[in-house]
Protein backbone atom coordinates (compact mmCIF):
# COMPACT_ATOMS: atom_id res chain seq x y z
CA UNK A 1 0.00 0.00 0.00
CA UNK A 2 2.82 2.79 0.97
CA UNK A 3 5.20 1.61 -2.73
CA UNK A 4 1.71 2.38 -4.63
CA UNK A 5 0.73 5.34 -1.95
CA UNK A 6 -2.81 3.77 -2.13
CA UNK A 7 -3.36 3.02 1.95
CA UNK A 8 -2.05 4.27 5.79
CA UNK A 9 -0.78 7.93 6.48
CA UNK A 10 0.40 9.32 3.63
CA UNK A 11 0.03 13.33 5.10
CA UNK A 12 3.96 13.24 5.32
CA UNK A 13 3.95 12.69 1.34
CA UNK A 14 3.62 14.98 -1.47
CA UNK A 15 1.17 13.20 -4.08
CA UNK A 16 2.01 15.63 -7.24
CA UNK A 17 5.86 14.34 -6.78
CA UNK A 18 5.12 10.60 -6.65
CA UNK A 19 6.48 10.42 -10.38
CA UNK A 20 9.80 10.73 -8.93
CA UNK A 21 9.78 7.49 -7.24
CA UNK A 22 12.09 4.53 -8.87
CA UNK A 23 11.34 1.08 -8.89
CA UNK A 24 14.80 -0.72 -8.73
CA UNK A 25 13.68 -4.07 -8.10
CA UNK A 26 10.86 -6.02 -7.57
CA UNK A 27 7.70 -4.18 -9.27
CA UNK A 28 5.11 -7.01 -8.16
CA UNK A 29 7.34 -8.16 -5.53
CA UNK A 30 4.17 -8.91 -3.33
CA UNK A 31 3.26 -11.80 -5.34
CA UNK A 32 6.34 -12.62 -6.46
CA UNK A 33 7.68 -13.09 -2.77
CA UNK A 34 4.08 -14.95 -2.22
CA UNK A 35 5.17 -17.59 -5.18
CA UNK A 36 8.89 -17.87 -3.83
CA UNK A 37 7.09 -18.65 -0.46
CA UNK A 38 4.81 -21.86 -2.01
CA UNK A 39 7.44 -23.20 -3.77
CA UNK A 40 9.87 -23.53 -1.02
CA UNK A 41 7.08 -25.16 0.92
CA UNK A 42 5.80 -27.74 -1.70
CA UNK A 43 9.72 -28.50 -1.99
CA UNK A 44 10.57 -28.90 1.67
CA UNK A 45 7.16 -31.23 1.68
CA UNK A 46 8.38 -32.95 -1.60
CA UNK A 47 11.91 -33.53 0.11
CA UNK A 48 10.58 -34.67 3.64
CA UNK A 49 8.60 -37.38 2.51
CA UNK A 50 11.15 -38.96 0.22
CA UNK A 51 13.39 -38.55 2.83
CA UNK A 52 11.25 -40.38 5.47
CA UNK A 53 10.08 -43.11 2.85
CA UNK A 54 14.08 -43.84 2.05
CA UNK A 55 14.34 -44.89 5.88
CA UNK A 56 11.11 -46.76 5.72
CA UNK A 57 9.02 -44.58 7.57
CA UNK A 58 6.31 -45.32 5.21
CA UNK A 59 3.24 -43.96 8.07
CA UNK A 60 5.09 -40.74 8.84
CA UNK A 61 5.58 -40.26 5.18
CA UNK A 62 1.67 -40.34 4.67
CA UNK A 63 1.34 -38.47 7.59
CA UNK A 64 3.55 -35.52 6.34
CA UNK A 65 1.78 -35.83 2.87
CA UNK A 66 -1.60 -35.17 4.30
CA UNK A 67 -0.26 -32.20 6.33
CA UNK A 68 0.49 -30.74 3.51
CA UNK A 69 2.48 -27.25 2.95
CA UNK A 70 3.87 -25.85 5.79
CA UNK A 71 5.53 -22.04 6.63
CA UNK A 72 9.34 -22.28 5.96
CA UNK A 73 10.15 -20.47 9.09
CA UNK A 74 9.97 -20.27 12.67
CA UNK A 75 7.70 -18.05 14.33
CA UNK A 76 9.12 -15.12 16.04
CA UNK A 77 8.15 -11.26 17.37
CA UNK A 78 9.76 -9.66 13.94
CA UNK A 79 8.61 -12.26 11.27
CA UNK A 80 10.50 -13.93 8.47
CA UNK A 81 10.74 -11.14 6.56
CA UNK A 82 12.90 -7.89 6.78
CA UNK A 83 12.00 -4.33 5.84
CA UNK A 84 15.56 -1.86 5.50
CA UNK A 85 14.79 1.95 5.02
CA UNK A 86 18.47 3.76 4.42
CA UNK A 87 18.50 7.44 4.03
CA UNK A 88 20.89 10.24 5.95
CA UNK A 89 19.97 13.60 7.44
CA UNK A 90 18.23 15.68 5.54
CA UNK A 91 21.06 18.60 5.82
CA UNK A 92 23.58 16.56 3.77
CA UNK A 93 21.05 16.43 0.57
CA UNK A 94 21.10 20.45 1.27
CA UNK A 95 21.66 23.05 -1.61
CA UNK A 96 24.02 25.46 -1.44
CA UNK A 97 22.72 28.90 -1.43
CA UNK A 98 23.60 30.07 -4.80
CA UNK A 99 22.80 27.23 -6.61
CA UNK A 100 21.06 27.37 -9.54
CA UNK A 101 17.59 26.12 -10.42
CA UNK A 102 18.39 23.21 -12.28
CA UNK A 103 20.38 21.43 -9.90
CA UNK A 104 17.44 21.81 -7.06
CA UNK A 105 15.04 19.48 -6.26
CA UNK A 106 12.38 20.93 -4.41
CA UNK A 107 11.03 18.54 -0.70
CA UNK A 108 8.07 19.90 1.43
CA UNK A 109 8.01 18.85 5.11
CA UNK A 110 6.26 19.94 8.35
CA UNK A 111 7.25 22.66 10.36
CA UNK A 112 6.92 22.71 14.56
CA UNK A 113 3.74 25.02 14.23
CA UNK A 114 2.33 23.14 11.40
CA UNK A 115 3.94 25.88 8.43
CA UNK A 116 4.90 24.47 5.25
CA UNK A 117 8.57 24.24 4.95
CA UNK A 118 10.36 23.92 2.06
CA UNK A 119 13.25 22.28 1.52
CA UNK A 120 16.02 22.94 -1.32
CA UNK A 121 18.30 19.58 -2.17
CA UNK A 122 21.16 19.06 -4.17
CA UNK A 123 20.77 16.72 -7.43
CA UNK A 124 23.91 16.02 -7.39
CA UNK A 125 24.45 15.05 -3.77
CA UNK A 126 20.63 13.28 -4.48
CA UNK A 127 22.29 11.16 -7.44
CA UNK A 128 25.93 10.41 -4.66
CA UNK A 129 23.56 8.74 -2.91
CA UNK A 130 20.64 6.85 -4.95
CA UNK A 131 24.10 5.27 -6.53
CA UNK A 132 25.79 3.88 -3.51
CA UNK A 133 22.73 2.69 -1.99
CA UNK A 134 22.12 0.70 -4.89
CA UNK A 135 25.41 -0.60 -4.84
CA UNK A 136 25.37 -1.30 -1.02
CA UNK A 137 22.76 -3.25 -1.26
CA UNK A 138 24.34 -5.29 -3.98
CA UNK A 139 27.29 -6.19 -2.06
CA UNK A 140 25.83 -6.85 1.29
CA UNK A 141 22.23 -8.32 0.35
CA UNK A 142 22.77 -9.93 -3.41
CA UNK A 143 20.51 -12.69 -2.99
CA UNK A 144 18.43 -11.88 0.12
CA UNK A 145 17.08 -8.73 -2.09
CA UNK A 146 13.25 -9.03 -3.44
CA UNK A 147 12.58 -5.34 -3.70
CA UNK A 148 14.39 -1.69 -3.94
CA UNK A 149 12.61 1.93 -4.43
CA UNK A 150 14.06 5.19 -3.75
CA UNK A 151 11.44 7.75 -2.76
CA UNK A 152 11.95 11.54 -3.60
CA UNK A 153 7.88 12.66 -3.18
CA UNK A 154 8.44 13.03 0.92
CA UNK A 155 10.67 15.40 2.56
CA UNK A 156 14.33 13.21 2.73
CA UNK A 157 15.24 10.97 -0.35
CA UNK A 158 15.32 7.14 1.02
CA UNK A 159 15.24 3.26 -0.14
CA UNK A 160 12.84 1.21 0.81
CA UNK A 161 14.32 -2.22 0.50
CA UNK A 162 12.67 -5.95 1.55
CA UNK A 163 14.97 -8.51 2.49
CA UNK A 164 13.93 -12.40 2.18
CA UNK A 165 17.06 -14.34 3.75
CA UNK A 166 17.12 -17.75 3.05
CA UNK A 167 19.45 -20.64 4.29
CA UNK A 168 19.25 -24.80 3.34
CA UNK A 169 19.58 -27.54 5.89
CA UNK A 170 19.71 -31.26 5.61
CA UNK A 171 19.67 -34.21 7.69
CA UNK A 172 18.48 -37.91 6.97
CA UNK A 173 15.32 -37.18 8.44
CA UNK A 174 14.25 -34.33 6.53
CA UNK A 175 15.95 -34.26 3.41
CA UNK A 176 16.96 -30.56 1.99
CA UNK A 177 14.94 -27.90 3.71
CA UNK A 178 14.65 -24.16 2.04
CA UNK A 179 14.03 -21.96 5.06
CA UNK A 180 13.74 -18.34 5.53
CA UNK A 181 16.13 -17.30 8.82
CA UNK A 182 17.41 -13.39 8.67
CA UNK A 183 19.81 -14.20 11.36
CA UNK A 184 21.55 -16.36 9.18
CA UNK A 185 23.05 -12.91 7.49
CA UNK A 186 25.54 -11.50 9.50
CA UNK A 187 23.90 -8.04 9.42
CA UNK A 188 20.59 -8.58 10.00
CA UNK A 189 21.78 -10.43 13.02
CA UNK A 190 23.57 -7.30 14.59
CA UNK A 191 22.25 -4.03 13.63
CA UNK A 192 24.93 -2.15 15.22
CA UNK A 193 27.20 -4.20 12.52
CA UNK A 194 24.77 -3.09 10.15
CA UNK A 195 25.51 0.58 11.12
CA UNK A 196 29.33 0.18 11.21
CA UNK A 197 29.32 -1.59 7.64
CA UNK A 198 27.20 1.57 6.75
CA UNK A 199 29.11 4.22 7.43
CA UNK A 200 32.10 2.93 6.27
CA UNK A 201 30.34 2.57 2.70
CA UNK A 202 29.03 5.58 2.24
CA UNK A 203 32.01 7.44 3.68
CA UNK A 204 33.81 8.16 0.15
CA UNK A 205 30.38 10.33 -0.46
CA UNK A 206 30.79 12.72 3.14
CA UNK A 207 28.66 10.54 4.93
CA UNK A 208 30.09 9.36 8.64
CA UNK A 209 28.54 6.64 11.00
CA UNK A 210 26.32 8.11 13.39
CA UNK A 211 27.12 7.95 17.63
CA UNK A 212 27.77 4.61 18.84
CA UNK A 213 25.31 4.79 21.90
CA UNK A 214 25.30 1.27 22.76
CA UNK A 215 29.40 0.69 22.54
CA UNK A 216 29.33 3.48 24.65
CA UNK A 217 27.25 2.00 27.14
CA UNK A 218 28.94 -0.87 27.34
CA UNK A 219 32.37 0.98 28.02
CA UNK A 220 30.70 2.99 30.77
CA UNK A 221 29.14 -0.42 32.50
CA UNK A 222 32.70 -2.00 32.05
CA UNK A 223 34.64 1.03 33.53
CA UNK A 224 31.75 1.39 36.59
CA UNK A 225 31.03 4.79 35.23
CA UNK A 226 27.13 6.38 34.59
CA UNK A 227 25.76 4.77 32.12
CA UNK A 228 24.20 7.19 29.28
CA UNK A 229 20.65 7.34 28.43
CA UNK A 230 19.74 5.79 25.73
CA UNK A 231 19.07 8.27 22.23
CA UNK A 232 14.70 8.43 22.21
CA UNK A 233 13.29 8.58 18.91
CA UNK A 234 9.86 9.93 18.06
CA UNK A 235 7.64 8.21 16.26
CA UNK A 236 5.29 8.25 13.01
CA UNK A 237 2.54 8.27 14.87
CA UNK A 238 4.04 10.51 17.82
CA UNK A 239 4.94 12.92 15.36
CA UNK A 240 2.00 13.11 14.08
CA UNK A 241 -0.07 13.42 17.22
CA UNK A 242 1.95 16.03 18.08
CA UNK A 243 1.56 18.09 14.94
CA UNK A 244 -1.84 17.30 15.30
CA UNK A 245 -2.07 19.03 18.74
CA UNK A 246 -0.22 22.06 17.40
CA UNK A 247 -2.83 22.10 14.62
CA UNK A 248 -5.27 22.30 17.29
CA UNK A 249 -3.95 25.18 19.12
CA UNK A 250 -3.11 27.35 16.01
CA UNK A 251 -6.78 26.78 14.81
CA UNK A 252 -7.83 27.60 18.18
CA UNK A 253 -6.07 31.36 18.02
CA UNK A 254 -6.92 31.63 14.72
CA UNK A 255 -10.62 31.06 16.10
CA UNK A 256 -10.32 33.52 18.96
CA UNK A 257 -8.86 36.21 16.49
CA UNK A 258 -11.63 35.78 13.75
CA UNK A 259 -14.38 36.32 17.13
CA UNK A 260 -13.11 39.90 17.69
CA UNK A 261 -12.57 40.50 14.39
CA UNK A 262 -15.95 39.07 13.33
CA UNK A 263 -17.28 41.98 16.55
CA UNK A 264 -15.89 44.90 14.85
CA UNK A 265 -17.23 43.67 11.22
CA UNK A 266 -20.73 43.40 12.79
CA UNK A 267 -20.47 47.44 13.77
CA UNK A 268 -18.86 48.19 10.90
CA UNK A 269 -21.51 46.05 8.42
CA UNK A 270 -24.33 48.23 10.48
CA UNK A 271 -22.95 52.18 9.61
CA UNK A 272 -22.68 50.64 6.14
CA UNK A 273 -26.27 49.26 6.26
CA UNK A 274 -27.86 52.77 7.60
CA UNK A 275 -25.69 54.55 4.81
CA UNK A 276 -27.11 52.59 2.04
CA UNK A 277 -30.85 52.90 3.44
CA UNK A 278 -30.47 56.94 3.14
CA UNK A 279 -28.90 55.87 -0.78
CA UNK A 280 -31.80 54.05 -1.09
CA UNK A 281 -33.99 56.83 -0.01
CA UNK A 282 -32.50 59.64 -2.16
CA UNK A 283 -32.27 57.31 -5.35
CA UNK A 284 -35.62 55.60 -5.57
CA UNK A 285 -37.29 57.90 -8.09
CA UNK A 286 -33.81 57.60 -10.71
CA UNK A 287 -33.81 53.76 -10.02
CA UNK A 288 -37.13 54.02 -10.90
CA UNK A 289 -36.87 55.41 -15.03
CA UNK A 290 -33.93 53.02 -15.14
CA UNK A 291 -36.38 50.36 -14.41
CA UNK A 292 -38.76 51.53 -17.00
CA UNK A 293 -35.91 51.67 -19.85
CA UNK A 294 -34.78 48.24 -18.96
CA UNK A 295 -37.69 46.32 -19.42
CA UNK A 296 -37.89 47.40 -23.09
CA UNK A 297 -34.44 45.61 -23.42
CA UNK A 298 -35.69 42.38 -21.12
CA UNK A 299 -38.43 41.66 -23.38
CA UNK A 300 -36.24 41.70 -26.62
CA UNK A 301 -33.85 39.16 -24.54
CA UNK A 302 -36.62 37.32 -22.67
CA UNK A 303 -36.91 34.02 -25.81
CA UNK A 304 -33.20 33.99 -25.64
CA UNK A 305 -33.01 33.42 -22.06
CA UNK A 306 -35.81 30.69 -22.08
CA UNK A 307 -33.85 28.83 -24.43
CA UNK A 308 -30.24 28.74 -22.73
CA UNK A 309 -31.95 28.13 -19.33
CA UNK A 310 -33.94 25.12 -20.82
CA UNK A 311 -31.07 23.76 -22.83
CA UNK A 312 -28.88 24.01 -19.50
CA UNK A 313 -31.72 23.42 -16.63
CA UNK A 314 -32.11 19.98 -18.80
CA UNK A 315 -28.77 18.88 -18.70
CA UNK A 316 -28.45 19.39 -14.88
CA UNK A 317 -31.41 17.59 -14.28
CA UNK A 318 -30.04 14.69 -16.14
CA UNK A 319 -27.11 14.91 -14.64
CA UNK A 320 -28.28 15.16 -11.03
CA UNK A 321 -27.08 18.75 -10.45
CA UNK A 322 -30.45 19.52 -9.64
CA UNK A 323 -33.15 17.03 -8.24
CA UNK A 324 -37.14 17.63 -7.99
CA UNK A 325 -38.76 18.73 -4.36
CA UNK A 326 -42.20 17.33 -3.92
CA UNK A 327 -44.62 19.54 -2.10
CA UNK A 328 -45.09 18.47 1.47
CA UNK A 329 -46.53 20.94 4.28
CA UNK A 330 -43.29 22.87 4.76
CA UNK A 331 -41.90 23.23 1.11
CA UNK A 332 -43.32 23.84 -2.12
CA UNK A 333 -43.37 22.05 -5.14
CA UNK A 334 -39.65 22.61 -7.26
CA UNK A 335 -36.21 22.32 -8.03
CA UNK A 336 -33.54 21.44 -4.86
CA UNK A 337 -29.83 20.58 -5.54
CA UNK A 338 -28.76 16.84 -6.39
CA UNK A 339 -25.85 14.39 -5.08
CA UNK A 340 -24.05 16.03 -8.16
CA UNK A 341 -24.39 19.94 -7.72
CA UNK A 342 -21.43 21.63 -7.69
CA UNK A 343 -19.52 21.79 -4.52
CA UNK A 344 -19.09 25.74 -4.76
CA UNK A 345 -21.60 28.23 -3.12
CA UNK A 346 -20.71 30.62 -6.11
CA UNK A 347 -20.93 27.99 -8.50
CA UNK A 348 -24.53 27.12 -7.27
CA UNK A 349 -25.07 30.45 -7.47
CA UNK A 350 -24.20 31.16 -10.93
CA UNK A 351 -26.30 27.53 -11.85
CA UNK A 352 -29.36 28.87 -10.03
CA UNK A 353 -29.28 32.19 -11.95
CA UNK A 354 -28.93 30.78 -14.96
CA UNK A 355 -31.80 28.82 -14.74
CA UNK A 356 -34.20 30.87 -13.67
CA UNK A 357 -36.07 32.30 -16.69
CA UNK A 358 -37.44 28.30 -16.78
CA UNK A 359 -37.74 27.22 -13.73
CA UNK A 360 -41.23 26.54 -14.22
CA UNK A 361 -40.73 24.42 -17.00
CA UNK A 362 -37.77 22.79 -15.62
CA UNK A 363 -40.43 21.84 -12.28
CA UNK A 364 -42.19 20.34 -14.87
CA UNK A 365 -39.38 18.23 -16.90
CA UNK A 366 -38.21 17.49 -13.22
CA UNK A 367 -41.11 16.06 -11.94
CA UNK A 368 -41.43 13.51 -14.84
CA UNK A 369 -37.78 12.01 -14.54
CA UNK A 370 -38.57 11.81 -10.25
CA UNK A 371 -41.91 9.61 -11.08
CA UNK A 372 -39.58 7.23 -13.27
CA UNK A 373 -36.97 6.98 -11.22
CA UNK A 374 -39.02 6.54 -8.77
CA UNK A 375 -41.09 3.90 -10.40
CA UNK A 376 -37.48 1.98 -11.50
CA UNK A 377 -36.50 1.82 -7.58
CA UNK A 378 -40.00 0.40 -7.04
CA UNK A 379 -39.68 -2.10 -9.65
CA UNK A 380 -36.39 -3.00 -7.98
CA UNK A 381 -37.98 -3.97 -4.77
CA UNK A 382 -40.51 -5.83 -6.04
CA UNK A 383 -38.50 -7.94 -8.13
CA UNK A 384 -36.27 -8.33 -4.69
CA UNK A 385 -40.04 -9.49 -2.91
CA UNK A 386 -41.12 -11.68 -5.15
CA UNK A 387 -37.05 -13.06 -5.22
CA UNK A 388 -37.91 -13.11 -1.31
CA UNK A 389 -41.41 -14.73 -1.22
CA UNK A 390 -40.26 -17.38 -3.47
CA UNK A 391 -37.91 -18.62 -0.92
CA UNK A 392 -39.94 -18.53 1.29
CA UNK A 393 -42.38 -21.03 -0.28
CA UNK A 394 -39.79 -23.13 -1.45
CA UNK A 395 -38.68 -23.74 2.42
CA UNK A 396 -41.99 -23.54 3.98
CA UNK A 397 -43.28 -26.34 1.15
CA UNK A 398 -40.37 -29.06 2.90
CA UNK A 399 -41.89 -27.81 5.87
CA UNK A 400 -45.50 -28.42 5.49
CA UNK A 401 -45.82 -30.87 7.99
CA UNK A 402 -45.15 -28.46 10.96
CA UNK A 403 -48.62 -26.60 12.76
CA UNK A 404 -48.16 -23.06 11.74
CA UNK A 405 -46.57 -21.10 8.24
CA UNK A 406 -47.17 -17.56 8.84
CA UNK A 407 -45.03 -16.48 5.86
CA UNK A 408 -46.42 -18.47 3.28
CA UNK A 409 -50.47 -17.81 4.46
CA UNK A 410 -49.34 -14.48 4.25
CA UNK A 411 -47.79 -14.83 0.79
CA UNK A 412 -51.10 -16.79 -0.74
CA UNK A 413 -53.61 -14.21 0.44
CA UNK A 414 -51.28 -11.48 -0.87
CA UNK A 415 -51.41 -9.63 2.37
CA UNK A 416 -48.33 -7.76 3.29
CA UNK A 417 -45.15 -9.56 4.51
CA UNK A 418 -45.15 -9.83 8.35
CA UNK A 419 -42.09 -8.45 10.55
CA UNK A 420 -38.88 -9.29 9.01
CA UNK A 421 -36.47 -11.54 10.86
CA UNK A 422 -33.72 -13.77 9.46
CA UNK A 423 -35.90 -16.49 8.76
CA UNK A 424 -38.16 -14.16 6.48
CA UNK A 425 -34.94 -14.07 3.77
CA UNK A 426 -33.72 -18.13 3.45
CA UNK A 427 -30.30 -18.54 1.99
CA UNK A 428 -29.20 -15.06 3.52
CA UNK A 429 -26.35 -14.71 5.67
CA UNK A 430 -26.75 -12.27 8.87
CA UNK A 431 -23.60 -11.58 10.70
CA UNK A 432 -23.85 -10.30 14.79
CA UNK A 433 -21.09 -8.59 15.75
CA UNK A 434 -18.09 -9.68 17.52
CA UNK A 435 -18.78 -13.25 15.18
CA UNK A 436 -16.15 -15.92 15.40
CA UNK A 437 -13.42 -15.14 11.99
CA UNK A 438 -12.41 -18.41 12.10
CA UNK A 439 -15.86 -19.99 11.96
CA UNK A 440 -16.89 -17.68 9.31
CA UNK A 441 -13.76 -18.12 7.34
CA UNK A 442 -14.53 -22.06 7.15
CA UNK A 443 -18.11 -21.59 6.54
CA UNK A 444 -17.46 -19.60 3.04
CA UNK A 445 -14.38 -22.05 1.71
CA UNK A 446 -16.75 -24.84 2.50
CA UNK A 447 -19.22 -22.76 -0.11
CA UNK A 448 -18.94 -23.93 -3.64
CA UNK A 449 -19.07 -20.57 -5.76
CA UNK A 450 -22.49 -21.12 -6.72
CA UNK A 451 -23.81 -21.61 -3.44
CA UNK A 452 -21.10 -18.46 -2.31
CA UNK A 453 -23.19 -16.42 -5.59
CA UNK A 454 -26.91 -17.41 -4.77
CA UNK A 455 -25.96 -16.28 -0.44
CA UNK A 456 -24.49 -12.92 -2.14
CA UNK A 457 -27.75 -12.19 -3.87
CA UNK A 458 -30.43 -13.14 -1.11
CA UNK A 459 -27.91 -11.37 1.58
CA UNK A 460 -28.51 -8.33 -0.89
CA UNK A 461 -32.14 -8.71 -1.64
CA UNK A 462 -32.23 -8.63 2.43
CA UNK A 463 -30.40 -5.51 2.75
CA UNK A 464 -32.51 -3.53 0.02
CA UNK A 465 -36.05 -4.79 1.56
CA UNK A 466 -34.58 -4.17 5.22
CA UNK A 467 -36.13 -0.61 6.03
CA UNK A 468 -33.14 1.36 7.79
CA UNK A 469 -34.90 2.55 10.79
CA UNK A 470 -37.49 0.23 11.79
CA UNK A 471 -35.36 -2.59 10.72
CA UNK A 472 -32.21 -1.27 11.49
CA UNK A 473 -30.25 -4.14 13.40
CA UNK A 474 -31.22 -6.53 10.40
CA UNK A 475 -30.21 -5.08 8.20
CA UNK A 476 -26.87 -3.97 9.55
CA UNK A 477 -26.10 -7.82 9.95
CA UNK A 478 -27.38 -8.63 6.36
CA UNK A 479 -24.99 -5.47 5.17
CA UNK A 480 -21.93 -7.20 7.46
CA UNK A 481 -22.84 -10.51 5.64
CA UNK A 482 -22.92 -9.36 2.17
CA UNK A 483 -19.32 -7.61 2.76
CA UNK A 484 -17.70 -10.91 4.05
CA UNK A 485 -19.22 -12.56 0.82
CA UNK A 486 -17.54 -10.34 -1.17
CA UNK A 487 -14.43 -10.47 0.66
CA UNK A 488 -14.56 -14.37 0.21
CA UNK A 489 -15.33 -14.16 -3.48
CA UNK A 490 -12.29 -11.39 -4.01
CA UNK A 491 -10.31 -14.71 -2.53
CA UNK A 492 -11.27 -17.15 -4.69
CA UNK A 493 -11.70 -15.11 -7.42
CA UNK A 494 -15.35 -14.82 -8.42
CA UNK A 495 -16.84 -12.70 -10.15
CA UNK A 496 -20.09 -11.95 -8.07
CA UNK A 497 -22.05 -10.12 -10.62
CA UNK A 498 -21.26 -12.76 -14.11
CA UNK A 499 -20.55 -15.72 -12.26
CA UNK A 500 -17.10 -16.11 -14.00
CA UNK A 501 -14.09 -17.64 -11.64
CA UNK A 502 -10.74 -16.77 -12.24
CA UNK A 503 -7.85 -17.85 -10.08
CA UNK A 504 -5.30 -15.91 -11.64
CA UNK A 505 -6.98 -12.40 -10.39
CA UNK A 506 -7.53 -14.31 -6.95
CA UNK A 507 -6.28 -12.22 -3.72
CA UNK A 508 -5.70 -15.96 -1.93
CA UNK A 509 -4.28 -18.68 -4.27
CA UNK A 510 -4.87 -21.02 -2.19
CA UNK A 511 -8.75 -20.72 -1.48
CA UNK A 512 -8.60 -19.92 -5.50
CA UNK A 513 -8.85 -24.01 -5.82
CA UNK A 514 -11.11 -25.13 -3.20
CA UNK A 515 -13.82 -24.78 -5.66
CA UNK A 516 -13.68 -23.94 -9.72
CA UNK A 517 -16.91 -24.41 -10.81
CA UNK A 518 -18.59 -22.04 -12.93
CA UNK A 519 -22.19 -20.89 -14.23
CA UNK A 520 -23.00 -23.01 -17.50
CA UNK A 521 -23.05 -19.94 -20.41
CA UNK A 522 -26.78 -19.81 -21.49
CA UNK A 523 -27.72 -22.07 -24.69
CA UNK A 524 -28.43 -20.60 -27.72
CA UNK A 525 -30.30 -22.26 -30.28
CA UNK A 526 -30.18 -20.83 -33.78
CA UNK A 527 -32.49 -21.93 -36.15
CA UNK A 528 -32.00 -21.41 -40.03
CA UNK A 529 -34.61 -19.41 -42.23
CA UNK A 530 -34.91 -21.62 -45.54
CA UNK A 531 -38.11 -19.13 -45.93
CA UNK A 532 -37.43 -18.31 -49.80
CA UNK A 533 -37.48 -13.80 -50.15
CA UNK A 534 -38.24 -12.36 -53.08
CA UNK A 535 -35.70 -9.89 -54.46
CA UNK A 536 -35.13 -7.47 -57.48
CA UNK A 537 -32.03 -8.88 -59.19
Amino acid sequence: MHAKRRGGPLDHVEMEFIQRNRTILGENFVAEVNAEIHQMMAENQDAEVVALKAQKRRKQAEARQERGLVEPWKASEHGPLREVILTAHKDHFRAEPDASDDEVLITYGIGPEGETRINRLSKVKIEAFEERGRAFFEAFFPDALRHLRFDLDEETPHFHALLLQRTTKTSARRGTQHLIQPSTHPLLKNYEKAQDEAGRFFAPIGLMRGQTHAENQRRAKADRQTILAAPTHTSPREYREAWQRALHQRESKIKSEWKAASLKKVLVDQALQQARQDARATGAKHREAETRITEAGTKTASAEALATALTMGMAAIEARQLDYQEKTVKKKEGLRYGPNAPKGRAARKRLADRIRPAYKHLVTFARGLFRNRRRETELEREAAELARQAGVLAREREMAGKENLPHLDAITKGEPSVKYDEASFPGAWALRPGADLHAIQERMDDMTNASLRNCYRATSDAVRLCDAEADAALRAGFDRGAQILEFGAAQRGLDLETGTHDPNGAADPKRAELHTDIDPKPIRIRVLNRQRQRSWG
